[in-house]
């Protein structure tokens, strides 16, 4: 079966512009992979006092995506350039292939400064069955398993999943996230006024919620905010890009105490790198703290403060 690309060139289930593995996890096609440049990582980081978190990455991902040998995350870190006030990441393992007896999760959630959340995201939904229910489950007993998704709704071109699938697997995992009491990690394109309606009926006004990527609209951001306390929202490097005019004015008005700092690594190179790398890291996250900074007119610390606060209030850790 050939390889589905989006309207950007990019593999449409996993949003990878090329593959280091050998099988895609979904379509089990061959792709060739082109090794990262990591040169032009030794990226002088302003210092900061405050830790910081990645909420949200892929960290399977991106061992795959800079070729990086065995397991270790540190190793990672000390072959990459990474701020000295970097603490660890919130990995996201959101695919068939990540939470199987394929992935890696286990070996990294037994490495210090990593955390898991387990879901099928709304491109695979189409792929839940009770086997991956099961793994899902099994996943989600790890002691370092800190939430339930990424799961949701997307309704751009980029999903193969039929809204109708995406919907019944979002219900599946609300009801996880409800049996293991913990956070639900939510991903929404083009889908915020469905998803509110789904949550509202679903009762989960009061529920620790993340809403990953958020690119809703400002009245949207608000609408949430307004009826959900606990709902928090990510932004990631996106906010970097001159283009996302809608989501800084989004940035502008959100209170700091409803926002995570998140990098969705590999994907989303800040702005000032994109000419030289063509994959971004956990350690990318501070660009989106001087950037939220930028916006709201604050000092960077005020960000990492607050975003910090937020993270432990969310996932306990």
């Amino acid at each position: 079966m050939e390889l589905e690309l989006d309207e950007l060139g990019r593999c449409i289930q996993c949003k990878s512009l090329q593959h280091k593995r050998s099988d895609c996890p979904v379509y089990k096609i061959t792709c060739k992979f082109t090794e990262v440049n990591s040169t032009s990582y030794g990226y002088n980081y302003k210092h900061y006092d405050v830790p910081v978190y990645d909420a949200h990455c892929h960290v399977d991902f991106v061992f795959d995506r800079f070729n990086h040998d065995g397991y270790s995350f540190q190793k990672f870190q000390e072959d990459f350039s990474f701020p000295a006030n970097f603490k660890g990441c919130i990995a996201s393992f959101s695919d068939p292939a990540s939470i199987s007896s394929l992935g890696i999760w286990a070996e990294l959630l037994e490495q210090e400064g990593v955390w898991g959340t387990f879901g099928i995201h709304p491109h695979q939904a189409k792929h839940y069955n009770s086997m991956v229910e099961q793994n899902l489950r099994r996943a989600l007993v790890h002691k370092k398993a800190v939430a339930v998704g990424e799961c949701g709704l997307d309704y751009s071109l980029r999903s193969a999943s039929p809204v109708s699938v995406q919907k019944e697997v979002f219900l599946k995992h609300i009801e996880l996230a409800r049996e293991f009491q913990k956070p639900l990690v939510i991903h929404s394109r083009e889908a915020e006024d469905d998803l509110y309606e789904i949550l509202v009926e679903k009762e989960m006004q009061d529920w620790p919620i993340h809403v990953h990527c958020f690119t809703g609209s400002h009245s949207q951001l608000h609408r949430f905010v307004n009826e959900f306390p606990n709902m928090f929202f990510g932004f990631t490097n996106l906010i970097t890009y001159p283009s996302a005019t809608a989501t800084h004015e989004v940035v502008k008005s959100i209170p700091l105490d409803r926002v995570l700092l998140e990098t969705d690594a590999p994907y989303f190179v800040p702005e000032s790198l994109r000419k030289s790398e063509r994959f971004s890291h956990p350690g990318n996250v501070i660009f989106v703290a001087e950037e939220i900074a930028r916006l709201k007119g604050k000092d960077t610390d005020v960000i990492l403060d607050n975003c910090r606060k937020n993270v432990r209030k969310l996932f306990s850790i």
